[in-house]
């Protein structure tokens, strides 16, 4: 069976100069990120890189700025 997707179906998560602060902390800076359908993703890095941050940010928890579009 031969499946046909476009762009629009294929992308769940898409953030363009994403960005979290918390006063003059830069804890995400310009990320960009896309997440496709039936893709897994994780976030890995350094205690303090901003992994608690970008998922904050993500759910509107956190004050974030740039684009985020959900599916």
């Amino acid at each position: 069976m031969l499946l046909k997707y476009t762009l629009e179906t294929l992308m769940m998560l898409e953030t363009l100069n994403f960005n979290v602060s918390y006063g003059k902390i830069h804890a995400v800076k310009n990320i960009n990120i896309t997440v496709k359908e039936n893709e897994v993703v994780t976030v890995i890095g350094a205690n303090g890189a901003g992994k608690s941050s970008l998922l904050l940010g993500l759910c509107g928890i956190a004050e974030a700025k740039g684009a985020v579009m959900f599916k």
